[in-house]
Protein backbone atom coordinates (compact mmCIF):
# COMPACT_ATOMS: atom_id res chain seq x y z
CA UNK A 1 0.00 0.00 0.00
CA UNK A 2 1.22 3.56 -1.10
CA UNK A 3 0.93 6.38 1.65
CA UNK A 4 -1.46 9.12 0.91
CA UNK A 5 0.63 12.31 1.22
CA UNK A 6 -0.76 15.27 2.12
CA UNK A 7 -1.95 17.82 -0.49
CA UNK A 8 0.09 20.74 1.13
CA UNK A 9 3.39 18.39 0.27
CA UNK A 10 2.22 16.60 -2.99
CA UNK A 11 5.49 17.10 -4.91
CA UNK A 12 3.57 17.23 -7.90
CA UNK A 13 1.50 20.13 -7.50
CA UNK A 14 2.23 22.84 -10.78
CA UNK A 15 2.21 25.76 -9.68
CA UNK A 16 3.33 27.87 -6.52
CA UNK A 17 0.16 28.96 -6.26
CA UNK A 18 -1.62 26.29 -5.77
CA UNK A 19 1.24 24.68 -3.37
CA UNK A 20 0.78 27.85 -1.17
CA UNK A 21 -3.37 27.16 -1.20
CA UNK A 22 -2.94 23.49 -0.27
CA UNK A 23 -0.45 24.32 2.64
CA UNK A 24 -2.97 27.04 3.82
CA UNK A 25 -6.00 25.06 3.35
CA UNK A 26 -4.04 22.31 5.70
CA UNK A 27 -3.18 24.85 8.02
CA UNK A 28 0.57 24.97 7.39
CA UNK A 29 2.75 28.06 8.61
CA UNK A 30 5.84 29.54 7.69
CA UNK A 31 8.19 30.57 10.59
CA UNK A 32 7.72 33.93 9.96
CA UNK A 33 4.04 33.82 10.45
CA UNK A 34 4.10 32.19 13.76
CA UNK A 35 6.51 34.79 14.56
CA UNK A 36 4.76 37.51 13.13
CA UNK A 37 1.37 35.95 15.28
CA UNK A 38 3.29 35.52 18.82
CA UNK A 39 4.37 39.36 18.32
CA UNK A 40 0.44 40.19 17.45
CA UNK A 41 -0.49 38.09 20.44
CA UNK A 42 2.01 39.22 22.88
CA UNK A 43 1.28 43.09 22.04
CA UNK A 44 -2.58 42.85 22.40
CA UNK A 45 -2.93 40.87 25.14
CA UNK A 46 -3.22 42.54 28.72
CA UNK A 47 -2.65 40.28 31.94
CA UNK A 48 -6.21 39.35 33.61
CA UNK A 49 -5.75 40.75 36.58
CA UNK A 50 -3.15 42.53 38.95
CA UNK A 51 -1.29 39.48 40.45
CA UNK A 52 -0.67 38.23 36.35
CA UNK A 53 0.87 41.27 35.56
CA UNK A 54 3.62 40.85 38.46
CA UNK A 55 4.33 37.73 38.10
CA UNK A 56 4.98 38.21 34.22
CA UNK A 57 6.92 41.60 34.44
CA UNK A 58 8.82 41.22 38.11
CA UNK A 59 12.38 41.71 38.18
CA UNK A 60 14.97 40.49 41.10
CA UNK A 61 17.24 43.69 41.87
CA UNK A 62 18.66 41.96 45.31
CA UNK A 63 18.23 38.22 45.21
CA UNK A 64 18.21 36.56 48.69
CA UNK A 65 21.56 35.75 49.13
CA UNK A 66 22.47 39.01 49.34
CA UNK A 67 19.94 40.23 51.83
CA UNK A 68 21.17 40.03 55.68
CA UNK A 69 18.73 39.86 58.51
CA UNK A 70 14.99 39.45 58.71
CA UNK A 71 13.83 41.31 55.64
CA UNK A 72 13.96 38.12 53.38
CA UNK A 73 11.09 36.59 55.71
CA UNK A 74 8.77 39.35 55.09
CA UNK A 75 7.40 37.78 52.03
CA UNK A 76 4.74 39.64 50.45
CA UNK A 77 5.52 42.92 51.87
CA UNK A 78 6.20 45.70 50.16
CA UNK A 79 5.14 49.43 48.93
CA UNK A 80 3.82 51.12 45.49
CA UNK A 81 4.91 54.84 44.46
CA UNK A 82 5.06 56.56 41.19
CA UNK A 83 3.58 53.43 39.02
CA UNK A 84 6.48 51.29 40.56
CA UNK A 85 5.75 48.57 42.64
CA UNK A 86 8.57 46.78 45.04
CA UNK A 87 8.43 44.10 47.18
CA UNK A 88 9.96 40.44 48.80
CA UNK A 89 8.89 37.55 46.76
CA UNK A 90 8.25 34.35 48.26
CA UNK A 91 11.56 33.58 47.24
CA UNK A 92 13.37 36.22 49.68
CA UNK A 93 14.14 38.35 47.00
CA UNK A 94 13.59 42.11 46.53
CA UNK A 95 11.61 43.00 43.86
CA UNK A 96 10.23 45.28 41.96
CA UNK A 97 7.28 46.07 39.17
CA UNK A 98 7.17 49.03 36.78
CA UNK A 99 3.19 49.12 36.86
CA UNK A 100 1.62 50.07 33.36
CA UNK A 101 -1.88 49.90 34.66
CA UNK A 102 -3.14 50.35 30.61
CA UNK A 103 -1.96 46.21 30.57
CA UNK A 104 -3.89 45.20 33.50
CA UNK A 105 -7.66 44.55 32.36
CA UNK A 106 -9.38 44.07 35.56
CA UNK A 107 -8.33 47.72 36.30
CA UNK A 108 -10.48 50.15 35.69
CA UNK A 109 -7.49 53.27 34.44
CA UNK A 110 -8.50 56.51 35.76
CA UNK A 111 -6.57 59.23 35.22
CA UNK A 112 -5.27 59.46 38.37
CA UNK A 113 -2.62 57.26 39.77
CA UNK A 114 -3.93 57.20 43.20
CA UNK A 115 -6.97 55.46 42.26
CA UNK A 116 -5.02 53.03 39.98
CA UNK A 117 -2.55 52.44 42.99
CA UNK A 118 -5.63 51.74 45.10
CA UNK A 119 -6.97 48.97 42.68
CA UNK A 120 -3.74 47.78 42.34
CA UNK A 121 -3.54 47.09 46.16
CA UNK A 122 -6.90 45.81 46.61
CA UNK A 123 -6.77 43.58 43.89
CA UNK A 124 -2.93 42.21 45.45
CA UNK A 125 -4.24 41.74 49.29
CA UNK A 126 -6.49 39.26 48.26
CA UNK A 127 -3.03 37.37 46.83
CA UNK A 128 -1.47 38.07 50.43
CA UNK A 129 0.32 41.24 50.11
CA UNK A 130 0.77 43.48 52.39
CA UNK A 131 1.19 46.97 50.58
CA UNK A 132 1.51 50.66 51.39
CA UNK A 133 2.30 53.50 50.08
CA UNK A 134 5.42 54.86 49.39
CA UNK A 135 4.78 57.50 51.80
CA UNK A 136 2.97 55.61 54.24
CA UNK A 137 5.70 52.31 55.70
CA UNK A 138 9.15 54.58 55.77
CA UNK A 139 10.33 52.91 58.75
CA UNK A 140 10.28 49.25 56.72
CA UNK A 141 11.96 51.05 53.50
CA UNK A 142 14.94 52.46 55.51
CA UNK A 143 15.40 49.24 56.42
CA UNK A 144 15.26 47.40 52.90
CA UNK A 145 16.75 50.72 50.96
CA UNK A 146 19.89 49.86 52.23
CA UNK A 147 20.06 46.34 51.11
CA UNK A 148 19.63 47.66 47.89
CA UNK A 149 22.84 50.43 48.11
CA UNK A 150 25.13 47.63 49.54
CA UNK A 151 23.82 45.08 46.50
CA UNK A 152 24.26 47.77 43.88
CA UNK A 153 27.81 49.07 45.03
CA UNK A 154 28.58 45.36 45.13
CA UNK A 155 27.53 44.94 41.60
CA UNK A 156 29.27 48.42 40.40
CA UNK A 157 32.46 47.19 42.19
CA UNK A 158 32.57 43.85 40.40
CA UNK A 159 31.83 45.29 37.02
CA UNK A 160 34.75 47.98 37.96
CA UNK A 161 37.15 45.27 38.67
CA UNK A 162 35.94 43.52 35.74
CA UNK A 163 37.40 46.21 33.15
CA UNK A 164 40.65 46.61 35.39
CA UNK A 165 41.31 42.89 34.75
CA UNK A 166 40.61 43.19 31.21
CA UNK A 167 42.18 46.38 30.71
CA UNK A 168 45.42 44.39 32.22
CA UNK A 169 44.82 41.33 29.96
CA UNK A 170 44.94 43.45 26.55
CA UNK A 171 48.57 44.73 26.17
CA UNK A 172 49.54 44.98 22.67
Amino acid sequence: MTEKIHPAYEPNLHTNDESKEAKRMAGVTTREQIMQRLENEGRSSKCENAAMYVKMHKSIIVPEYEINGSIKKQCRKGWIGDKVFTFIDDDGNIAKVDIDYEEIASIKVSEYNEVNDRQFVKEMKVYGFDISSSYDDRDYQYRVFPEIRAFRDKVKKDLEDLEVKKKKEWRF
